[in-house]
């Protein structure tokens, strides 16, 4: 039988039929050398194939005759090497076979076998989740990592986690990222919902022990990672216009995700002082040019203000403005931040809403906090901040206007921001809180994509701070642009007085701008003419 035609050329014309009737063989254990040879081919044919039901039906063959038939350890070890060996292939679709029928055998073979090849099972999956360039394939090497971590031993676990650990605490930087992804994977595994899904041979409490005795290993290297990506970007002396060329990019977001999974996991670990300068990068880094890490960080600032509106329901004896990053110089920062990361490219609604839903917490977070402030000079305020609060709200207001925000800083700690005769600690209040809406007034105007986005925001931050005091500010933005456009006429008209060649000068160049516009316009149109002339010829 194994002689036929329709087994002779599976490899060069595989047939279903023939594929139906070898699976019914291998159902019924028929013992002969030829099945051995025919299961090899079956196996290659499976990762070979480019039709799907015949892959799925090699696997359906291969599976089965692994679990049924006597196989000596050394035929055994050559299969497992063969599947190992294809998670190179050239295809996606080979590679996809091969890790859905490891995961398979993880799960079906005997614990024993399965523990016994968990090392070099989990070297190649970290191989393949590094370096696979299909998402769908990294996908299913990173389920079969936590599947394995489901069905090996307590030796064997403290292997895979110690190879994990060795690798991100190394010197060797393209080690980094992979066993980020990696030590994240060991932290969903703890998750309560997961080991539902799996017959664990380990309690989740022991995996959960082992873990959490090397987060202070792990931290330190996360936080100089961190420092290192936002080093990289300050220096200026790189093009980012290719953000994947950006270096270390990989290895802070798969930190930055391991550390979400972490928090998520170990409660309480949030607040740990030890996280503060990791938490200050990750402020820093919704800046930076990568779009994936801008989005993380956006994501993880979310999560904090969350797990602080939690903390203060549960615990109301610790204000809310004690807090590491709930201070009105660094709520400050991380809203001005924001302001400029809308005008970043967004990955997906997900990230639009993520800085609507953080600008909104910071804005109504400053509003509230310095409100609370009571002051009988302007300068009391400032002079209760610590040196390095002064030093976030000097940057928050160069970032806010690279020309004017020193000067603009200055004068508020002089306190020479009492101009409309209220309390000084509501001048402060305002003019943040409208420094704010202004600079992301002044961004929708210069993109028309984000002007939505700043309405909402907008009708946010009214419903949180109440009507009146949404219109204070409001009209306080009014009175200064009021202010700044009768200045800018009257020195227009003393100008014309005291220095009329200058002024002739400056008209003309207003006219020459206006010549420009106005020829460019004319050109825009004359092409659009010519491209639907065009279009309605063709």
């Amino acid at each position: 039988m194994a002689r036929l035609p329709l087994f002779v050329d599976l490899e060069k014309n595989p047939s279903f039929v023939a594929l139906s009737l070898l699976k019914a063989i291998v159902n019924r254990k028929l013992i002969v050398p030829e099945i051995y040879d025919l299961v090899t081919r079956v196996a290659e044919l499976m990762v070979t194939s480019q039709v799907e039901p015949i892959r799925h039906k090699c696997s359906k063959i291969l599976l089965q005759f692994l679990l049924d038939y006597r196989l000596s350890e050394k035929r055994l070890q050559q299969h497992l090497d063969f599947l190992l060996s294809n998670l190179r292939y050239e295809h996606s679709s080979g590679r996809k076979s091969v890790l859905d029928m490891l995961h398979t055998i993880i799960v079906k073979f005997p614990k024993g076998v399965v523990d016994e090849q968990s090392q070099t099972f989990f070297v190649h999956l970290v191989v393949c989740l590094a370096n696979d360039q299909d998402n769908e394939v990294r996908s299913l090497a990173g389920a079969a990592i936590k599947c394995l971590t489901g069905y090996i031993s307590l030796h064997s676990f403290r292997s895979i986690l110690e190879y994990s650990l060795s690798w991100y605490l190394g010197a060797k930087q393209q080690l980094w990222s992979a066993a980020a992804q990696v030590l994240g994977l060991l932290v969903e595994v703890l998750e309560k919902g997961f080991h539902k899904h799996i017959n664990k041979i380990l309690p989740v409490e022991v995996m959960e022990k082992e873990f959490h005795k090397h987060i202070n290993r792990i931290l330190p290297v996360t936080k100089c990672i961190l420092q290192s990506t936002i080093n990289v970007v300050t220096d200026g002396k790189l093009d980012f216009s290719n953000e994947t060329n950006i270096p270390l990019w990989k290895e802070a977001y798969y930190s930055l995700v391991m550390l979400e999974k972490m928090l998520h996991q170990f409660q309480g670990l949030c607040f740990d002082r030890d996280l503060e300068d990791i938490w200050e990068a990750i402020c820093e880094l919704l800046l930076h040019p990568h779009m994936w890490l801008r989005c993380i960080s956006s994501r993880l600032v979310a999560f904090y203000f969350a797990a602080v509106t939690e903390a203060c329901s549960k615990n109301h004896e610790k204000p809310f403005g004690t807090y590491y990053l709930i201070r009105p110089s660094r709520l400050f920062m991380i809203a001005v931040y924001l302001c400029c990361q809308m005008k970043t490219q967004l990955v997906d609604d997900t990230a639009s809403n993520l800085i609507t839903q953080n600008l909104v917490s910071t804005i109504c977070g400053v509003h509230s906090l310095v409100g609370q402030t009571e002051c009988a000079d302007p300068t009391q305020f400032w002079s209760t901040l610590e040196e390095h609060e002064q030093g976030c709200f000097l940057k928050a207001f160069e970032l806010l206007d690279a020309r004017k925000g020193r000067i603009m800083f200055l004068s508020l700690t002089s306190g020479i921001c009492d101009k409309n005769n209220e309390s000084p600690s509501k001048n402060i209040r305002y003019l943040l809180v409208s420094s704010l809406l202004k600079k992301m007034g002044k961004i929708a105007l210069q993109m028309e994509a984000i002007q939505q986005l700043a309405q909402e925001i907008s009708e946010r931050v009214r419903n949180k701070l109440g009507v009146q005091n949404y219109v204070l500010v409001y009209n306080d933005i009014r009175k200064n642009l009021k202010a700044k456009r009768d200045k800018r006429k009257h020195e227009e008209k003393r100008m014309a007085v005291t220095d009329p060649m200058r002024n002739a000068k400056r008209k003309l160049r207003i006219a020459e701008k206006h010549r420009a516009n106005k020829k460019r316009k004319m050109m825009t149109m004359k092409m659009g003419r010519w491209t639907h002339s065009k279009s309605n010829t063709g």
